[in-house]
């Protein structure tokens, strides 16, 4: 049958294999060691892609030392992690990280006093009792559910929205922590004054310094935070700054225990109070990586001198020690 396919007869693996020795003594001239191995089954498609990248992991893991620093042989280094833009550390460099802490408490602070107004209110209070006009500005003031919703949104947020415009480039030509200081006593102020406030128009006047000053905090902040840190720790530090947001909501809301103790008079007394402390503290710990130097009215080209911090495992990172003029390099 012309069509018939013959399959040849396999032989034995002991045939096989005393043929193979026989062959290679034949013509190699070398005694032949018989080596017997157990036959494997073929890894399916789903194994290789898993075999080939644990076999890339090991390749690279061969050349990476992950002894530590601190061991007896201090040969061997982390030397996979030069250069990294390593964040600092509390233990290395406390001082930026305080840095944030006090920025954090004047965002805090900030966003108390933003939302204050909301919890001094209430108009379902009974007018005819005096309680009502300790407790309630509206009351106190006389003023009714039309003009709380000017003075909650449009005469803050107008005024916030137009300096805004102008936060961002006080930030880049000014001294950023004396922008920040200077703002968070003028906001605190107002929140003082909003406590001896006669008529509405008092506390819509004051309402709308308050957006004015509270709208040159953040670009101040983040500037200082951005030239504090770099890497890992930036992210880090931002974050911590800007939770100050919700602790500053809920201290706000948290404010109507104090109104039902004290009143809404008293109640923004304490608040200004605390803004006006955090402001100086803020001026004496706070200052500004950038000389007066380089900060002119044109905010001038300058050359940043550099100093080497030294982290864990011997990292460095470089971190701004000083600003120096151009025109006053070349005699250094």
């Amino acid at each position: 049958m012309g069509n018939t396919l013959r399959i040849p007869r396999r032989s034995s693996p002991q045939t096989s294999s005393s043929h193979a020795g026989a062959y290679s003594l034949l013509h190699s001239g070398q005694p032949h060691i018989e080596k017997r191995t157990r036959r494997s089954v073929t890894p399916t498609m789903q194994q290789k892609p898993v075999d080939a990248a644990a076999e890339e992991v090991g390749e690279g893991l061969r050349g990476m030392s992950l002894e530590s620093p601190k061991s007896k042989d201090m040969g061997q280094r982390w030397d996979f992690l030069e250069g990294l833009p390593l964040p600092q550390t509390f233990k290395e460099n406390p001082g930026p990280w305080a840095a944030v802490i006090l920025m954090l408490g004047v965002n805090v602070h900030n966003q108390w006093t933003r939302a204050l107004v909301y919890y001094l209110v209430s108009f379902k209070a009974d007018p005819n009792l005096d309680v009502s006009k300790q407790l309630y500005m509206n009351v106190d003031l006389g003023f009714d559910e039309g003009q709380y919703s000017l003075l909650a949104s449009f005469a803050f947020t107008a005024l916030y929205t137009v300096a805004s415009l102008f936060a961002g480039r006080a930030a880049d030509k000014f001294d950023r922590a004396k922008v920040l200081t200077g703002a968070a006593a003028l906001w605190s102020v107002s929140t003082c004054a909003t406590a001896v406030a006669a008529s509405f128009d008092n506390v819509a006047a004051l309402r709308g310094i308050q957006g004015v000053s509270q709208a040159f905090v953040g670009p101040q902040a983040y500037g200082l935070i951005a030239s504090l840190f770099s890497g890992q720790g930036l992210a880090t530090a931002n974050s911590i700054y800007a939770s100050g947001v919700y602790v500053g909501g809920a201290l706000a809301s948290l404010s109507i225990l104090m109104d039902q103790q004290l009143g809404w008079r008293e109640t923004n007394l304490v608040a200004g109070a605390v803004g006006l402390a955090l402001a100086g503290a803020t001026f004496l710990a706070l200052k500004d990586p950038r000389s007066d130097a380089a900060i002119g009215a044109g905010g001038g080209a300058a050359a940043v001198e550099e100093k080497e911090i030294v982290v864990s495992g011997g990292t460095s990172v470089m971190q701004p020690a000083k600003v120096i003029p151009l025109d006053d390099e070349e005699g250094r």
